[in-house]
């Protein structure tokens, strides 16, 4: 028969080492997926844009998620999915090519599938300083 004193001490190392292993999976996976590609830009105003950034990361049983961002117009695809990595978004959804209408100030979307995140009220910063933009959503399930 074992000791009690040895399946205490072996049960404690073991608990340590699942700890361990979990604390270090916590810690090095990313908080955020990483954007895959820059689909569309459209024009907001003289200088802004809403950029459309594809998140691919989910594998073949997550389906895309759409990301849209306001930004300075004239960003490359790389400086564009820089951008997405250190800002938040102002729409997070499945639906893609949500932008239907643009005003100088004013964005309307439109979605017909899950809408994760929304923002009423966003802005962007160019050469002449922060641009307010106001923003609407229309969103329907299929």
């Amino acid at each position: 028969m074992q000791s009690r004193k040895a399946t205490k001490i072996l049960v404690w190392v073991l608990l340590a080492i699942v700890l361990g292993q979990s604390v270090y999976i916590y810690l090095s996976s990313p908080s955020q997926p990483a954007p895959s590609r820059l689909l569309t830009v459209t024009p907001l105003g003289e200088t802004g844009a809403v950029y459309e950034i594809l998140y691919d990361s989910g594998g073949a049983t997550v389906p895309f998620v759409y990301r849209y961002f306001l930004m300075e117009r004239g960003k490359n695809e790389s400086e564009a999915l820089e951008f997405a990595r250190r800002n938040n978004p102002v729409l997070v959804t499945k639906s893609p090519n949500a932008v239907q209408g643009v005003s100088s100030d004013r964005v309307h979307f439109v979605t017909t599938d899950t809408v994760y995140k929304f923002i009423s009220i966003g802005y962007y910063q160019s050469g002449a300083g922060e641009n307010i933009v106001k923003l609407e959503l229309s969103s329907s399930m299929p």
